[in-house]
């Protein structure tokens, strides 16, 4: 049916048909609880047209709100007349029995022209403040407009500038370490994007002297919000359907309305949005954008044109002219959030900046829970509670969406795996870090520490094997836990306004993606394809070629299990981090090219070792009982580290094997406690293959180099048993590798020193 206009009282809604008396009635209380100012709750039906209720009746206050807002201002512009009495009241107010004008008392006695004087005064100054401010608001305007393109600029050069000068002072503390003698040694150079990780400079809230000028500048650009509807629900599709009823409605080719949503449902940058996790999309765009808003912190210099064009950080997308663009069409034509995303792919500008950009000028607000009720996220868009309207559908899930934004659930592996990739964090960057940031830093491990031993638990333990020696539930104060746990005397707030402003949490999950996650390593047939697995040995690898010197080679199972490996390190880009350590070789498959890769892997580990560049050696990827594992020396430089990627069992379903193992079960008897002489012929063809290759290294008496067996199944008794006894006798077994690689780092470094 053709749009109708209902008039309930004297209010005039519009409706897309003839109104039950349930939605007159609705659209009647809500207008009469906005236009008081007031707090509703409505329940309706279902099936009784909430939605479109909810809509017209509350677009209709807002018409009505702006009309009276227009109508006053004409008034006193065009008329020179304030709002201090009306009309008909003049002829009392001229009368000599008048007492004073709009409320305001004068003497007893006062002629009456010398009251209407005063009236008239205080009418034109009133008008001279409305045109001032009118004309005040157009200047802003007009500069807003002539600043943009500068803003642009200056803030892509505070950007550039901001990143150039941390990469200079990285640098520099590089070059001031290396000139101090014997330390310079042991700071180990930084993989490509590995800088983003260190820590800047941290100044608490209370060493701060100047505010940043970037701030007040920004305050200064902020466009003046006018009043708007906020209409929030919990789901994206809920706000999608009430999207679709406002383009239904009376409203909808007059309504400015802008759809708010997360960088997961509306980052149109394809290699971010492939990240997947909601986490990852939202770090990597605040990587991307994090210099906007970074303090500057040493003097203004030029910086060469040629630096300039080596930083590409930005996101494409986030292009102020085509996000202004972007803003003015959204704010045009009702568009749902599908839409936006085709227009920003279509203009190549961010929908989720963009759209923050309309805020202040839309007149409907779209936008789910958690973006309106959480302080951060809400100041985080730009938006504005004061003397707006609220509208919270769904009402009845608010409570739970309340408590579960402001709890969180931490259970103790977490917390070992947070001090473990801390820990890691700290001996990789430790050098590099300045003492505020060390101090921090060895307080949250600390805390980690204490939490962990308060729920009975041990770091120096693998979290996903270890008993715990309390169990059951407990409701303490959190006095009691802070006495408990014996961090009463550190004050957590400092720490979490360190957390907060040193992006510690966004630095450790860049360097976790690389740094170990501590998952269990057992290469079984099963599971030594899981992706998780071979990216676990790719990382394990990397931190190995950072921290030992000249040669490595590292042992896999088979020749078809590498090449697995090595394609998924190519595809996921661990194999160029591994390059930028050492140069990869890889055992070939045929027996003539054997001399010609041991040349090449032997003259590269020499020529790395005279340049002392970044690439410090290199890395041979061999294959257990294959050409390179028996009857060829590493030693010295060419094998300063083994890696044994798995268990080398043999293949079970040979018919050769399963009859020696058949003849050794039904002949030899089988000891109380012990395997089966079959299964134990499997296991000692195993570890001979093991010794075989791991005894490529050590050649001679001076010889030294560190062995490293990436499998759980290494640390049974039985297996232990069969490894050489001069290798056995200094076995370390480590349950996370935060401690592994920090004692490789410490063997090697003692080993360069003595040599």
């Amino acid at each position: 049916m053709a749009n109708e206009t209902q008039k309930v009282g004297a209010i005039h809604f519009p409706f897309p048909f003839t109104p039950y008396s349930i939605q007159e009635d609705f659209m009647a209380e809500l207008y009469r609880v906005l236009e008081a100012g007031k707090i509703g709750i409505f329940e309706s039906p279902t099936g009784t047209g909430k939605s479109l209720s909810l809509i017209c009746g509350a677009l209709s206050w807002l018409r009505d709100f702006e009309q009276k807002k227009r109508e006053e201002e004409a008034r006193l512009l065009e008329t020179g007349t304030g709002p201090l009495h009306d009309e008909k009241d003049e002829s009392l107010c001229l009368s000599s029995s008048c007492e004073g004008a709009a409320g305001t008392p004068r003497p007893a006695g006062e002629p009456a022209w010398v009251t209407q004087f005063v009236q008239k005064k205080e009418e034109r100054d009133l008008v001279d403040r409305l045109k001032a401010e009118q004309a005040r608001r157009k200047q802003r305007e007009e500069r807003l407009q002539q600043l943009q393109h500068r803003v642009q600029l200056k803030y892509a050069a505070k950007r550039l500038r901001q990143e150039e000068e941390e990469r200079e002072n990285l640098l520099r503390l590089s070059r001031e370490m290396l000139e101090t003698g014997p330390e310079a040694e042991r700071l180990e150079q930084l993989e490509s994007g590995e800088e983003e990780l260190v820590l800047a400079e941290y100044e608490s809230d209370e060493e701060k002297k100047v505010a940043s000028r970037v701030d007040e500048d920004e305050d200064d650009l902020e466009e003046e919000h006018i009043t708007k509807i906020y209409y929030c629900s919990r789901t994206h599709s809920q706000l999608a359907q009430f999207v679709h009823e406002v383009k239904k409605s009376p409203f909808g080719k007059d309504v400015r309305l802008v759809s708010l949503g997360s960088r997961q449902n509306l980052c149109v940058n394809e290699d971010v949005k492939s990240l997947g996790s909601v986490q990852l999309i939202n770090d990597r765009c605040v990587d991307m954008q994090r210099s906007r808003h970074e303090k500057k912190k040493g003097a203004e210099e030029e910086k060469p044109k040629r630096r300039r064009q080596e930083k590409q950080a930005a996101c494409p997308f986030y292009n102020h002219e085509q996000m202004g663009l972007l803003r003015d069409e959204a704010l045009a034509e009702v568009k749902d959030m599908e839409q936006l995303l085709a227009l920003g792919k279509e203009a190549r500008a961010c929908p989720y900046y963009g759209s923050r950009l309309a805020i202040p000028a839309a007149q409907l607000v779209v936008l789910p829970y958690q973006m309106l009720l959480h302080a951060a996220t809400r100041q985080a868009a730009g938006i504005r509670l004061q003397d707006q309207v609220v509208i919270i559908d769904e009402a009845h899930n608010l409570i739970d969406t309340i408590t579960g934004m402001h709890s969180v659930e931490v259970s103790g592996s977490q917390l070992c795996q947070a001090h473990s990739q801390l820990l890691q964090y700290v001996e990789r960057y430790g050098k590099r870090l300045k003492a505020k940031n060390l101090m921090y830093l060895k307080q949250i491990l600390y805390l980690l520490e204490k939490f962990v031993a308060v729920l009975g638990g041990n770091i120096k333990q693998n979290p996903n094997t270890q008993s715990l020696s309390q169990t059951g539930t407990e409701l303490k104060t959190i006095n009691d836990f802070l006495f408990q746990s014996q961090i009463d005397n550190i004050n957590l707030f400092k720490v979490q306004r360190y957390c907060e402003k040193s992006m510690i949490s966004r630095k450790l999950f860049g360097f976790t993606e690389r740094g170990i996650s501590n998952q269990p390593l057992e290469f079984t047939f099963q599971k030594r394809e899981l992706p998780q697995m071979m990216d676990e040995v790719g990382r394990i690898l990397c931190n190995l070629c950072g921290v030992v010197p000249g040669g490595v080679v590292c042992f896999f199972p088979s020749y078809e299990y590498l090449r697995q490996v090595h394609a998924h390190w190519e595809k996921g880009g661990l194999l160029g981090r591994l390059a930028a350590r050492k140069k990869i070789f890889q055992e070939p498959k045929s027996a003539h090219q054997v001399e010609q890769v041991l040349l090449a892997y032997s003259r590269c580990i020499q020529a790395c070792g005279q340049e002392r560049g970044q690439v410090t050696g290199a890395l041979l990827l061999s294959v257990v009982g294959g050409k390179m594992s028996e009857g060829i020396n590493f030693s010295d430089n060419l094998g300063r580290c083994v890696v044994m990627v798995g268990m080398p069992f043999p293949n079970i379903r040979s018919a050769e094997l399963q009859e020696k193992m058949a003849y050794l079960d039904q002949t030899l008897p089988r000891a109380p406690g012990q395997a089966p002489p079959g299964k134990a012929l499997v296991e000692n063809l195993c570890m001979k293959a093991v010794n075989q290759s791991i005894g490529r290294a050590i050649r001679h008496q001076k010889d030294f180099a560190s062995v490293v067996l990436l499998d759980q199944r290494y640390a049974r008794p039985p297996v232990l048993a069969k490894l050489p006894a001069w290798i056995r006798a200094r076995v370390e077994v480590k349950a996370t590798f935060g401690p592994a690689i920090a004692a490789v780092q410490k063997f090697h470094r003692e080993k360069s020193a003595s040599s």
